[in-house]
């Protein structure tokens, strides 16, 4: 009896985690840029990056982290240095502040202003997202 207790409570936490629960946050927050030394220092709790695309000045990016009791705190910090390539190079970091205790697996959809990135009138930039393996062009 009490094994098939034990594998019913099993058997519903995997169901009810196997899927993310997705929510959009409308956080329109602008990237902070910070100094190299609290970029390369800044800690951050355990997150993952599944998605993310730019469209005109926002970035969107979809992350997946534990909660569900309470608030995820994002922010986007951009490194005060420019990597001179052709075009310009802008390593950006997204941090989160996690007080949640619980760790259901949710997912975020989240935008962030980017247009202080911008290096002259018009242009392009790479930004480099740590965690993410894909290529962010910032074209303006």
């Amino acid at each position: 009896m009490k094994a098939s207790i034990f594998t019913l409570a099993l058997l519903f936490i995997f169901i009810s985690c196997d899927k993310p629960n997705t929510t959009n946050v409308a956080s329109d927050d602008a990237v902070q840029v910070v100094s190299s030394a609290y970029f390369s220092n800044v800690s951050t709790d355990d997150y993952h990056i599944s998605a993310a695309n730019i469209v005109g000045d926002r970035l969107e990016i979809t992350v997946n982290a534990g909660g569900g009791c309470g608030e995820l705190n994002f922010s986007l910090l951009a490194n005060e240095l420019v990597i001179e390539t052709s075009p310009e190079q802008q390593m950006i970091r997204l941090i989160l502040d996690d007080q949640d205790i619980c760790e259901a697996l949710l997912e975020e959809k989240r935008w962030y202003d980017i247009s202080s990135l911008k290096i002259g009138s018009h242009g392009t930039v790479i930004l480099l997202l740590d965690g993410f393996d894909g290529r962010l062009e910032y074209k303006y």
